[in-house]
């Protein structure tokens, strides 16, 4: 989501160009077109929105990243695998992008988060005292990605209540540690062939008074009727079965926390009865939805602090 309210969606899944909506929802237009020129995409996988409304989308199937000015031409674009493989990446205040991915150069391997410049070439590799690459355990090296105001970026780990910060240049200045009851740290497994459902940070942002949210699945107490028959999986040899998620609101509840990092104090924590997988700009968040047609749409919403 820009400034305006525009907001765009990747089509990953049947590999079209992404869309753009405008802050009511009415679809505006397509991004490009399929191919492999300037401003065309193969596979538009993920796409991030800068501080000034500038447009950065991944291509895995052409390797590149491309940027688009706000009035959504094209700017330029980059190849380079790994950039083209994030997941997630964010662009910081002055342009800079990091990337989370498990990158498995010599120079690399271990490090969760990747700094390229403004003009996308690789710069150095970050985000662990100590480099650990565990390839049955790729959860372990996950981020939630999201610009700081500080003008670096907000690094959250997946599977445990952790939270760092790190200035522009890759050092950590901050971390945000919390323990509750209802988020015990786990190790999951690249695929969770458990089917009870385990707590996972799906999403931060800061918002425009400097407080960081954070947005958390739990288990919902209905989770095991939203579950379908189970999918093979090549865990263990092909004997482990997938559970298939029916319903993910069903599945998942979805923790809201906000807290005054310069304070270290939590300003609310609120449950809601939705799976909140997105955050969008500094105050929106979505769910996905799926219709009676089993047509798949975004449901946004709007997000406030009241009462303070």
């Amino acid at each position: 989501m820009d400034r305006s309210g525009r907001i765009f969606l990747t089509q990953f899944t049947n590999k079209q160009p992404p869309l753009v909506f405008d802050s009511t929802g009415r679809f505006l237009q397509e991004l490009g077109r399929l191919g492999t020129g300037p401003g065309e995409y193969r596979s538009a996988r993920l796409l991030s929105v800068s501080a000034s409304d500038s447009i950065y989308v991944t291509d895995m199937q052409t390797g590149r990243m491309t940027i688009l000015g706000p009035d959504l031409k094209f700017a330029r674009s980059a190849t380079d695998a790994w950039l083209a493989r994030a997941f997630p990446f964010t662009v910081l205040a002055q342009g800079q992008v990091v990337v989370g991915a498990d990158v498995t150069t010599d120079s690399r391997i271990g490090y969760p988060l990747h700094l390229y410049s403004r003009t996308l070439k690789y710069e150095k590799s970050f985000g662990a005292d100590t480099p650990l690459f565990r390839p049955d355990r790729r959860m372990h090296s996950r981020r939630r990605l999201a610009p700081a105001s500080s003008g670096g970026v907000w690094a959250a780990h997946v599977t445990e209540y952790v939270i760092d910060r790190f200035d522009a240049t890759g050092r950590r200045d901050l971390r945000v540690l919390r323990r509750v009851p209802w988020f015990e740290p786990h190790d999951a497994p690249t695929l969770n062939v458990d089917p009870e459902p385990k707590p996972l940070i799906t999403a931060i942002s800061e918002d425009a008074l400097g407080r960081l949210w954070v947005f958390t699945l739990v288990k919902d107490s209905r989770w095991k009727g939203a579950l379908g028959s189970t999918l093979p999986s090549r865990l263990g040899g092909g004997r482990s079965p997938i559970p298939v998620i029916l319903d993910h609101d069903r599945y998942f509840d979805t923790i809201i926390e906000v807290i005054d990092v310069r304070a270290l104090r939590l300003v609310v924590s609120q449950r809601v009865d939705a799976a909140l997988m997105f955050a969008f700009g500094r105050d929106h968040a979505a769910a996905r939805r799926e219709d009676s047609t089993g047509a798949f749409y975004i449901q946004l919403w709007r997000l406030a602090v009241k009462g303070l």
